[in-house]
């Protein structure tokens, strides 16, 4: 909205002469009465009012009328031949309009805050997450135009707000569970896209051989070394294959599987129990009322044995060295606290691991940072953690549906937790209709907007909302290097500064060979 406004402006400004209604294309920098201002512009100019465009310019670039002498030398001016972009840039660059803008900004944000910090609050109040680094960058360019204030940004923001506000009321489904977006990627999976790339040759081809690991187990630990955490629901459907998946990983002897049933109107348990008499270590407790799946997570959580924990979900399958590459990742790792890898999608639960691996749908999951974990949950689905993480952080919110894990994830970053990705999708998971978070009614769209709100600030990247100096002085503290100006990206200014860094280095080991 503003950048077209400013179009508009710079097309006036372009142009000199007499004002007719091709040049009085100025609108006002406030974005609610952009429209207004140009066509009466444009009316004054057919009428030859010259009186009424100098009062149009002076109400919106001062805030006032002009006096009597002004009005009146001003129209003489225009009427004599004057340009009129001339005269428009000599109120909008004086020194009273930069006053008035300056007194406008403060009264919405004291002067002492900067306008990214300015534009990071503007969008947890009215946007309801956190802004990022890109968001920042594109919004603070709209202020650094001498006709744009942060008035402007908040009526522009507000307007999308309420079309954002209609759309949603106009909605059907908060969530469309007829197509699913594969994270990381661009890719939309639906029912007709899913048959046609399950239905391709490759589907009935052997699926390539797991790559080798890098980390391995270690021997001389007790068991249980892990503990897969599990919430049942109206599971019957998946069960047993459930358990069958579970129970074939390569080190399910030193593992034990935690159930907590929470109430499910189902007869689950007669298979968990036929379970059991072969494999001892699973335990199953069931409730006897319903509860949430964090508040089963987190009973799960306090019953667990293992130095290790991961989440499986009913409906979901592992590759069987799955849990064996965890816990080697954890045992060789001892800097990490969290490993989590890419996943398989599937939209059919009859599937094996192997066909669906097969068909190849997958994620392209980013790495964690502070930066992306409040926009980004890269550790959704099967990832594992050192159980010493709640003695430190905390268990699950159990008060949240959907996003508990998720929440807890950013909790662990801003306590300064190491993530670390496996380039190896060993799990597979299944867009299921019914699930908490992909069903229609799932509240992890509004859940996903709280917990940004609530802890964005707290993993902020400093340089996104710093001002400009501020940001010229750390970045030419780094090694001598020097930027005299941010009239771009600065992401693209930090990339150049390593490059040159970069270089410079390489430059220097050259010269210690040579001598």
């Amino acid at each position: 909205m503003l950048r077209s406004i400013r179009n508009a402006m710079r097309r006036a400004l372009q142009t000199a002469g007499r004002p007719d209604t091709k040049r009085l294309d100025a609108p006002s920098p406030h974005a609610a009465s952009g429209a207004d201002l140009s066509s009466s512009m444009e009316a004054a100019a057919v009428q030859q009012s010259w009186e009424a465009a100098v009062s149009l310019v002076y109400q919106t670039y001062l805030g006032r009328d002009p006096n009597p002498d002004e009005l009146k030398q001003r129209a003489l001016e225009l009427a004599s031949g004057s340009p009129f972009p001339h005269f428009l840039n000599s109120v909008r660059l004086s020194d009273e309009a930069a006053a008035r803008k300056k007194h406008i900004s403060a009264g919405l944000g004291s002067a002492d805050i900067s306008d990214g910090e300015f534009i990071s609050w503007l969008y947890e109040a009215l946007v309801g997450r956190g802004a990022t680094a890109q968001e920042i960058e594109m919004t603070r360019a709209d202020l650094v135009d001498p006709d744009s204030t942060r008035s402007d940004l908040v009526i522009a923001h507000f307007a999308q707000y309420l079309a954002r506000r209609r759309a949603e009321s106009a909605a059907s489904p908060l969530h469309d569970v007829s197509q699913s977006l594969v994270l990381g990627t661009e890719q939309v999976l639906d029912r007709k896209s899913w048959a046609r790339l399950a239905n391709a040759p490759r589907r009935h081809e052997k699926a390539p051989a797991a790559a080798a690991s890098h980390f391995t187990p270690r021997r001389d630990a007790s068991p249980p070394r892990a503990t897969i955490i599990a919430s049942l629901y109206r599971g019957g459907q998946y069960i047993e294959r459930y358990l069958d998946n579970i129970t074939s990983q390569t080190i399910f002897q030193d593992c034990e599987l935690i159930i907590i049933d929470a109430d499910s109107p189902e007869d689950e348990h007669k298979v968990i129990e036929q379970y059991q008499a072969r494999f001892p270590q699973i335990v199953y407790l069931r409730m006897p009322h319903r509860i949430g799946i964090y508040t089963a997570w987190n009973i799960a959580v306090s019953m667990a044995r293992g130095e290790y924990l991961t989440n499986a979900n009913l409906d979901d399958l592992r590759r069987a060295d799955s849990l064996e590459r965890q816990v080697g990742a954890l045992d060789s790792l001892p800097f990490v606290d969290v490993v989590y890898q890419d996943v398989f999608y599937t939209l059919d639960p009859t599937l094996s691991f192997a066909e669906i691996e097969a068909v190849g749908v997958k994620t392209e999951l980013p790495s964690v940072t502070p930066h992306n974990i409040v926009h980004f949950n890269s550790p959704h689905n099967a990832p594992m953690w050192r159980k010493a993480l709640h003695s430190d952080i905390g268990y699950f919110n159990d008060s949240l549906r959907s996003a508990g894990d998720w929440e807890f994830w950013v909790r662990c970053t801003v306590a300064g937790r190491t993530f670390f990705k496996l380039n190896d999708p060993h799990v597979a998971y299944y867009v299921n209709p019914e699930g908490i978070s992909t069903r229609p009614d799932t509240p992890g769209v509004e859940e996903a907007r709280r917990i940004s709100k609530k802890l964005w600030s707290e993993v902020a990247p400093r340089a996104s909302i710093e001002e400009p100096s501020d940001f010229l002085r750390r970045c030419s503290a780094i090694h001598g290097l020097t930027l005299s100006a941010v009239n771009g990206s600065r992401y693209d200014h930090v990339q150049l500064l390593l490059r040159d860094l970069a270089q410079e280095n390489e430059f220097r080991r050259h010269a210690e060979e040579v001598r």
